[in-house]
């Protein structure tokens, strides 16, 4: 007959027993859980996938990474609505496309972090910049108020020194500047027709051609330093040549007039 000692020790056994029963039933129910949580993520997926793409993602931003985990592409929002952002794998921000107060906005970077390009809705309509590797405009084309466009050439400096523009119900102009942005040639269209304006480095008209007074022949006008005009070439009132010479104070006219 087993005596007090030994029934204790095969108690304790078979608490010991149960308690490692109780623990390999929890674990099977935990795994069991699991398998049955990733079988209905696959069934979710299999049905993604026979359906095409999910029809909606929601997100606040997206992230694309490099395999060194630099940032690539994000894809966010911003004041004005979305906006998508690209480095290169140096980390540097080279583009961006986005939105204004007055609609989309895309710019360029160089690989110094010099803004290069820019696409932007504006006011009046649109506009395109161009900037040099030191930051200057060097071009930009855009709409105007009145509707028409305009083109602008910059030096290396930034200052305008060409201007191409539209005159409404006309045509358009050309405007040339020396380098410090002095006024020296106009090319452009009139109601009446066509026109050339010279001025010197110092800002004094020269040379004037166009069309006369009577708004239907041509003319020609030179000045001197002072801007006081001193020979002009046009038609007489025959419809012949007509050359009018002055002094240095534009008075004293002589006149060579071809006759019929």
């Amino acid at each position: 007959m087993p005596n007090l000692e030994s029934i204790e020790h095969r108690l304790a056994a078979l608490e010991r027993d149960l308690a490692a029963t109780r623990r390999s039933a929890r674990r099977y129910r935990i795994v069991s859980a699991a398998l049955l949580l990733a079988l209905a993520g696959l069934g979710g997926m299999a049905a993604t996938t026979d359906a095409g793409v999910a029809d909606v993602i929601h997100a606040r931003r997206f992230e694309v990474l490099d395999e060194d985990g630099k940032l690539l592409l994000a894809l966010s929002g911003a004041t004005f609505g979305g906006q998508i952002d690209i480095w290169n794998r140096a980390e540097q921000n080279l583009l961006r496309l986005g939105g204004s107060s007055h609609g989309g906005d895309l710019a360029l970077w160089n690989k110094s972090g010099v803004n290069v390009f820019g696409a932007y809705a504006t006011r009046d309509g649109g506009m395109a910049s161009v900037w040099n590797n030191d930051g200057r405009q060097v071009f930009s084309a855009s709409s105007k108020t009145d509707g028409g466009g305009q083109i602008d050439l910059g030096n290396k400096s930034g200052q305008t020194v060409a201007t191409l523009n539209t005159i409404p119900d006309v045509g358009a102009a050309l405007a040339i500047r020396s380098d410090i942005g002095q006024k020296m040639l106009i090319i452009g269209a009139h109601e009446h027709g066509g026109a050339i304006n010279l001025w010197n480095a110092r800002g004094v008209p020269m040379f004037v051609a166009g069309f006369a007074d009577d708004l239907q022949s041509g003319q020609v006008t030179l000045r001197n330093a002072m801007g006081v005009e001193v020979f002009k070439a046009g038609v007489n009132e025959d419809g012949g040549g007509l050359i009018t010479l002055l002094n240095d104070e534009g008075r004293k006219p002589r006149t060579m007039s071809a006759s019929r």
